[in-house]
């Protein structure tokens, strides 16, 4: 798994601004990251922040080449937890909006900025990717799942404080319906590379982490 750099390493200015200028963009390039950075700094954001953020564009560059749009996927890694609120349904559209708001501001041409929006909300992770920009983006915001033991435990701690607000009960009983989901999939990875490298151990912790659940909800649930 390639190793996250610093979040100010991978999402400072000049990376935007590096981005931003091979997009075409040619309007409120600085305004628009400093809209963007205060985005993911409004709480509580324990796991989806900037440090996500760069993660995913670690990943993302792996495989740059093999992009259909590489502008608009590393677009989209930007934007798609832009709008985070762990009280309601529809971040990722909100965060869809505000990609395609920011980006027209900023004049990106229409054969990028049009394609933003549904990468974005393929991160919900309930569609299959059937486009191979829709299949990196949903296999690069997925790769916390291969992460070595201890970075997915923690992982999951920063889920849970994410939403400290819910019912203990209630969030492990979800969380665990989600986890299982995920688990029952063929294949939780899309792309060969992701596929190869990351299936199994994602499954691995896929299993820990439902039977961690199972434990505190006090008895297995069939």
């Amino acid at each position: 798994m390639a190793s996250a750099e610093p979040a100010h390493e991978l999402c400072n200015i000049a990376h935007w601004i590096r981005l931003c200028r091979h997009a075409g963009a040619v309007a409120r390039i600085d305004d628009s990251y400093r809209a963007v950075i205060a985005r993911y700094d409004e709480p509580p954001r324990a796991y989806h922040n900037l440090g996500h953020v760069a993660h995913c564009l670690a990943e993302f560059d792996l495989l740059v080449e093999d992009a259909e749009c590489a502008a608009a996927v590393a677009f989209a890694i930007w934007f798609h937890d832009a709008v985070y609120d762990t009280h309601r349904a529809d971040n990722e559209q909100q965060s869809a909006d505000f990609a395609l708001q920011t980006l027209n501001a900023m004049r990106v041409p229409a054969t990028i900025t049009e394609r933003v929006p549904d990468l974005i909300l393929l991160t919900r992770h309930v569609d299959t990717p059937v486009t191979r920009d829709g299949q990196l983006i949903v296999d690069v915001d997925l790769a916390i799942l291969a992460a070595p033991p201890a970075v997915f435990d923690d992982y999951e701690a920063r889920i849970r404080q994410e939403y400290a607000w819910v019912d203990e009960a209630l969030f492990w009983r979800k969380r665990r319906e989600f986890l299982v989901t995920l688990l029952q999939r063929p294949a939780i990875f899309h792309t060969p590379h992701f596929h190869t490298r990351y299936e199994e151990r994602a499954r691995q912790n896929l299993r820990r982490a439902i039977a961690h659940a199972e434990t505190l909800l006090g008895t297995p649930i069939s």
